[in-house]
């Protein structure tokens, strides 16, 4: 009985591993043959492409407080920091895009020339337009606020622009196959290979420029006061490149 018991579970057991052998063995097959015969047919190769410009609008600044001596007093960041956030509410801006940039710790010791220890505060402020950075700057160069300056600049719908893009330039390449083989009186096939060459989220420098030149990230805060019309943004470039391969009917 024990014998005979052992075998009526080792011969399931053999059969399933022929089995598992077997398909594994059949599927490698049909895998080739599907490979050679996708390599068999006639096709197209074409290279698409893609690009969108988009005014960003996410500007994000960085704004540094720190502790001063004004004549024989000392200006506190707690000072400057209420006077900040209620002038850039009388402003027009948007309390809820200011934040610490250290959430957790307030204030950082540094000492400067061995001898001065001050403290300093950093804050994040995010503006979507020019107008509202102009006004931002103002804020601060009223309260004699020196430090400054716009860390980046993106858009808020980033993802989106940049799936469209690649859309786009799928459809490009498909549209050029398509329009080369209708020439010759051929019809396009399915996609056989689709695979992105390059993709550049930005194409290029982000920052505030000056129409006859530049600026370094210390020069915005000054040109910006003397003439709002003297900066402007560079457009942010989304760009696509893909490469398609079609069969032809």
């Amino acid at each position: 009985m024990n014998h005979k018991s052992h075998t009526s579970h080792l011969i399931p057991r053999t059969a399933y591993r022929f089995l598992l052998s077997a398909f594994c063995f059949l599927a490698s097959i049909l895998l080739s043959a599907q490979s050679i015969n996708i390599e068999n047919l006639p096709y197209i190769e074409m290279n698409g492409s893609a690009q969108v410009e988009v005014v960003p609008d996410r500007i994000n600044m960085q704004i540094v407080l720190r502790e001063y001596i004004d004549g024989r007093f000392k200006v506190t960041i707690a000072e400057q920091e209420m006077k900040m956030i209620n002038m850039l509410k009388i402003a027009g801006i948007d309390m809820s895009k200011l934040n610490l940039a250290n959430v957790n710790a307030d204030y950082v010791t540094i000492t400067k020339r061995n001898t001065e220890v001050i403290t300093e505060k950093t804050y994040h402020l995010t503006v979507s337009t020019v107008q509202m950075l102009t006004s931002a700057f103002q804020v601060l160069n009223d309260l004699n606020i020196k430090d400054a300056r716009i860390i980046s600049v993106t858009h808020s719908k980033m993802d989106s622009l940049q799936q469209a893009t690649r859309i786009e330039a799928i459809r490009d390449a498909r549209d050029k196959a398509g329009s080369l083989l209708r020439s010759i009186g051929s019809k396009l096939g399915k996609p056989l290979i689709i695979r992105e060459n390059s993709f550049f989220p930005f194409g290029g420098d982000m920052i505030l420029v000056r129409r006859t030149g530049t600026p370094n990230a210390m020069e915005v805060a000054e040109d910006i006061m003397e003439d709002e019309n003297v900066l402007e943004f560079r457009k942010i470039k989304i760009q696509s490149s893909i490469y398609a391969r079609f069969a032809i009917e």
